[in-house]
């Protein structure tokens, strides 16, 4: 309890107007506090947008890489057909030109 009396007793050696200053100071850091929580909130916002972008980039990735693989069966089907095409042309020119 000595230290609260102490405490007090100083703060009576100040005064009012010593006491109101330490105050103002302890207003102006709620205020940086409030700040730095606005801060805070504003990163917290930024991250939760970056998120969704990151989100809409993966599906889009997806779609891409689903668009890709089909394009990929396409050329596998369209490369066993020109083979086919080209043993039945071969063979067109083996007939030909056995006569």
């Amino acid at each position: 309890m000595s230290s609260f009396v102490d405490s007090a007793q100083k703060d009576a050696e100040i005064g009012p107007a010593g006491t109101a200053h330490d105050n103002i100071g302890n207003a102006k850091a709620e205020k940086t506090s409030n700040t730095k929580s606005s801060q805070d909130m504003d990163n917290i916002r930024k991250i939760g947008r970056l998120m969704e972008r990151v989100e809409l980039l993966e599906a889009e990735n997806r779609a891409l890489k689903k668009k890709n693989a089909e394009f990929e069966d396409k050329n596998r089907f369209l490369k066993r057909k020109n083979i086919e095409f080209e043993d039945k042309q071969a063979k067109m020119v083996k007939l030909l030109t056995d006569e």
